[in-house]
Order: structure tokens, then C-alpha cells, then sequence
């Protein structure tokens, strides 16, 4: 291989930034519950927190993710088959897609959508995305941003950027999180996690 194609291939790599992580996003931040949510899925079924995080001993001991994306941005189109990689193959790890794609979008992102298995939630009015600080104020998007959160709805890690060790970084967090827990005498369970948020009982931005 010649050294020009060696310098290429140096440069190409060296633009892919690393996996970066944030502290907080708005409302939301590491170690505080997600705030509660409630829209529509692309097939126009109600959903939410209460379905994200279903009040089962078996469903307050997996993972669950949230990444927001659309079908314009081209970081997003790497992280998702990661992430849906990660879904698909640990039984103990659920998750959901939001998209923040407008109605000109939507015979594309139906047409991408068919490409995962993972639930994908249509936020066409980006009501959910400025309640989780995704999209702020003056409706500028901050995406891709993956939420890495525990059964109980407790924020653990949020990435803004998914690098190149994206999976790996992706998949400590949830070994962290599904590690054996201590013995009942090193830990209160019970009191390691606030009450559940209220969530509203009416979906944002139901489809017309």
C-alpha cells in the first residue's frame, strides 16, 4: 500500500471524534430519573414512560435506552445499528428510538424505520425532545444523544458523541449497570432511587 493511501486512510480516521459524554441535557442529567414522557409510535400507538419502564421486578433489572436521531443526520446512522445491535442481542437490555423528523421526512424515516426492531417513537413536534433538552429553545436539535438509564428510569450516561469506540463504551455501561449487585446488608435497594415522576396522561403531539 502506497504512502499516500496510508496518509489518506490517517486523515479519514482522524476526523472520527471519540465517544463523548455529558453530565447533563437540560432537564435531564446523570443520576436523576428521566423526566416522564408520553407520544406516539410510528404506528400510531400511545407511548411512554409507563411503558418504558413498567412497574415488574423483572423490568426494574434491564437497561433501557433512548436515542434521539433523524433520518438527515449522518452521525446518527452510525450509532443506531450499534445500538439496536446492543438491544437486539442482551435480553436484558430494551430500548426506544425517538425521531425528531418533521412530516416532510416521513416517507423516509417510514422507510428506514422498517430496518430495526426497536420501537421508534415519531416526535414530529419535538414536544418529548425539548422536555428531555435535546432540541432547546430557539428549536435548535443537539443530535445524536443516547440515554443510557437502569429499570427504574435512573439517567446513568448520556452520549453526544458516538465515536468510533462508541460500542465498546456502549457496552460497559451496560455491563456496569447489570453487574451483580451487593449483598442486601451493603445495599438499600429501595432507597437508591427516587419516586417515579408523574407522567401526563394525554401523548404529546398525537398524529392528525
Amino acid at each position: 500500500m502506497s504512502l499516500l493511501w496510508h496518509l489518506f486512510l490517517s486523515l479519514v480516521f482522524a476526523t472520527v471524534p471519540p465517544t463523548e459524554t455529558l453530565t447533563h441535557m437540560g432537564p435531564v442529567s446523570v443520576g436523576s430519573p428521566l423526566p416522564s414522557f408520553r407520544g406516539w409510535l410510528l404506528n400510531d400507538e400511545p407511548y411512554g414512560y409507563r411503558e418504558l419502564f413498567p412497574e415488574t421486578r423483572e423490568a426494574q433489572e434491564q437497561v433501557v435506552l433512548i436515542s434521539y436521531y433523524a433520518t438527515w443526520c449522518a452521525p446518527c446512522k452510525t450509532g443506531m445499528p450499534i445500538i439496536e445491535r446492543v438491544i437486539v442481542e442482551n435480553p436484558k437490555v430494551s430500548g426506544l428510538f425517538i425521531s425528531i423528523d418533521s412530516r416532510k421526512d416521513e416517507a423516509r424515516l417510514r422507510k428506514e424505520a422498517s430496518l430495526f426492531q426497536t420501537p421508534i417513537l415519531w416526535d414530529k413536534y419535538q414536544s418529548v425532545a425539548m422536555r428531555h433538552g435535546v432540541v432547546d429553545k430557539e428549536n435548535q436539535a443537539r443530535i445524536p444523544r443516547t440515554l443510557v438509564m437502569d429499570g427504574k428510569g435512573m439517567v446513568i450516561q448520556i452520549y453526544a458523541t458516538e465515536g468510533e469506540d462508541f460500542e465498546q463504551a456502549l457496552q460497559q455501561a451496560v455491563a456496569q449497570i447489570l453487574k451483580p449487585e451487593k449483598s442486601a446488608s451493603e445495599t438499600n435497594t429501595d432507597s437508591q432511587y427516587p419516586v417515579e415522576p408523574s407522567e401526563s396522561t394525554v401523548p404529546d403531539g398525537k398524529p392528525e
